[in-house]
């Protein structure tokens, strides 16, 4: 039983607020500790269930989040540093995986209660897949499921898992470590209580992942994207493999979600160099 688990931070036990999940912050430290508890948890469920082998992506912010030292054993490797597209999409995940675990995931941008919602980047209004609006947890579903891995395990906050019962019923183990209040408040449960809860729906995840059906949109894909700001489309004008659909939104087709999200990555992640470049 082998894992691809992808690793975000606004989802974890105890975080509420930006300001504990930007690197440099005096809160950041503290919120890596936290980021640990959650991730040691979700493998030692996942490992006494069965699951033999782990490679974490370390998704958050500048990809260096997880502490090397902290409990981690043989068994886990760890994608660190936020590799550019041109190094490759998608950072190890191939069909020798079993599952795709989402480890302190968060709600779509524009999500009403939930806790620090957005989708991917900040200034990202929304995404919609033929025409169904999702966020990373169904991105992160779909994209996996190319690759006929299962996505298993969720932990968020109230509005992450109820993202994911929307979108994917009750088969993903959908683990809530917080109720959000707020964009910035929630309840919070101790790391006895988070870990416990944690460690359990791991475990129930690996036992139950060949079960879980794939995430799969239908042929042809048309992958839409909303942005705040008319400037940011703007820059993607002339892009090979992009559609302006209006001032604020571009488009991407392909066969699958693999094609329309790689002309999507790239066209993103060129419109930094052409904002640096102005």
């Amino acid at each position: 039983m082998k894992l691809y688990i992808k690793l975000d931070m606004e989802g974890i036990s105890g975080i509420v607020h930006p300001d504990q999940v930007r690197p440099g912050n005096a809160e950041y430290e503290r919120s890596r500790q936290l980021l640990m508890h959650d991730l040691i948890s979700v493998l030692k469920g996942a490992f006494a269930a069965g699951a033999t082998e782990a490679l974490v992506y370390d998704m958050h912010a500048d990809g260096r989040n997880v502490s090397m030292e902290a409990g981690l054993n043989a068994r886990i490797s760890i994608v660190a540093g936020r590799p550019q597209p041109a190094s490759g999409f998608f950072y190890g995940l191939d069909d020798s995986f079993d599952a795709l675990f989402l480890v302190g995931c968060h709600a779509r941008a524009g999500a009403e209660n939930a806790l620090l919602p957005h989708t991917y980047d900040d200034d990202i209004v929304g995404i919609h897949i033929n025409g169904t609006e999702i966020g990373e947890i169904g991105l992160e579903a779909a994209l996996a499921g190319e690759f006929g891995i299962p996505l298993a395990f969720v932990s968020s906050d109230s509005g992450g898992v109820r993202e994911t019962r929307e979108l994917l019923g009750q088969d993903p183990e959908a683990t809530q470590v917080k109720e959000a209040i707020g964009p910035t408040s929630g309840i919070c449960m101790s790391a006895h209580a988070t870990g416990r809860l944690l460690r359990e729906a791991a475990s129930r995840a690996v036992r139950r992942a060949g079960s879980v059906p794939l995430v799969v949109f239908p042929s042809p894909i048309r992958l839409e994207v909303t942005y705040d700001d008319p400037a940011v489309v703007a820059r993607m004008d002339g892009m090979e493999q992009i559609e302006l659909i209006d001032e604020t939104t571009i488009a991407t087709e392909g066969p699958n979600i693999i094609i329309a999200y790689r002309d999507f990555i790239l066209a993103n992640s060129a419109r930094f160099v052409a904002r640096r470049a102005a």
